[in-house]
């Protein structure tokens, strides 16, 4: 549905997954094998159909090491290459494009916190014009961490962010007027 407001602030929280989304990492093929494979057509990104259709033989392989947790810990965990960043924040950059498209006068802001290579995401970002709040000097409460990976983010880690943000968003509005 289209939204009748054309003004507003649209809040994107970034996470690393999306990184490896993009790329086609164990945590995507493994669980959503028919994820969009994308690559840059000039400084924009393109789908050329899913992982699957695109890269069977890889996409077939990752599919199983990520359904096994014994292959997932035998593997080295996944490292962010340039590439993958630029993909990511050109799809970012994409959407800001569509929200756009839909409304014209909206503040479009990319939220990131807790993000291996952070510095690199906020600049890549920010060099495709998009605004960036970076909450990533704020540390993790060790007693917050409950999920079983210790990395994603807990319920009680989640209010907090949300908290963060709406602190935020209070500051920002109240300024404006």
């Amino acid at each position: 549905d289209e939204v009748s407001q054309k003004k507003g602030i649209v809040i994107y929280n970034f996470n690393s997954a999306h990184i490896d989304r993009a790329a086609g990492e164990f945590g995507t093929l493994g669980f959503q094998p028919h994820a969009r494979y994308y690559t840059m057509q000039g400084d924009r990104p393109v789908t050329k159909g899913s992982f699957r259709e695109v890269m069977p033989i890889r996409s077939f392989v990752k599919e199983f090491i990520a359904k096994s947790l014994i292959l997932r810990r035998l593997i080295p965990i996944y490292q962010p290459q340039e590439q993958d960043i630029e993909l990511a924040c050109a799809l970012i950059a994409e959407i800001k494009r569509k929200v756009w498209e839909q409304l014209p006068a909206a503040r479009f802001i990319v939220s990131i916190w807790l993000q291996q290579e952070q510095h690199k995401i906020k600049a890549c970002l920010e060099r495709r014009g998009v605004e960036v709040w970076d909450f990533g000097g704020i540390q993790r409460d060790p007693s917050m961490v409950t999920h079983w990976d210790g990395w994603h983010p807990s319920a009680a880690e989640n209010k907090f962010y949300a908290k963060l943000l709406a602190d935020k968003l209070r500051a920002v509005t109240t300024d404006s007027k």
